[in-house]
This record gives structure tokens, C-alpha cells and sequence, in this order.
């Protein structure tokens, strides 16, 4: 999921470890994407801060040690 807030852009995704692998990724559940305003043409959701999502995300993770979050910082476009 590609978050933007303006700033900048992340991609996370939020991962349960199974013991063979990684469940699908579910951080559009978490973060609520459907209530999201969401930009298809540049495949981003717009939220009012990335920071405190990743931190939520992180926080998710040290809830259980199978709980994985990968974030990757994108370069933003050219306005």
C-alpha cells in the first residue's frame, strides 16, 4: 500500500509470518483504505501523516514476534 501525505511517499505492507511464509499483506485492512481518498493515477493514499502511520504499523509488529512491516520510502514525482 502507498501511503503519501504531501511529504513524502511510503510503500508498506504489513505481513503475519506463518512459519512456511508471509500471509498476504493486509495493511490496507489496518490503515482503512476504503476510507481513504485514494489517487489511481498515481497509486497512492493520501493520509496526514506517514510518520505516524508507519509508527502504528510498527507498533502492530511488536505486538507479536510473527508480525512483519516492510516500509520503503519512494522518490516523490515531479510536480
Amino acid at each position: 500500500m502507498r501511503l503519501y501525505d504531501g511529504k513524502k511517499v511510503v510503500n508498506i505492507e504489513m505481513c503475519v509470518w506463518n512459519g512456511n511464509g508471509y500471509d498476504p499483506d493486509w495493511s490496507e485492512d489496518f490503515f482503512e483504505a476504503g476510507c481513504l481518498v485514494y489517487n489511481e493515477m498515481v497509486n497512492v493514499y493520501y493520509v496526514f501523516d506517514v510518520d505516524y502511520c508507519i509508527d502504528a504499523a510498527n507498533e502492530w509488529a511488536d505486538e507479536d514476534d510473527n508480525n512483519y512491516v516492510f516500509v520503503e520510502e519512494e522518490e516523490l514525482w515531479a510536480s
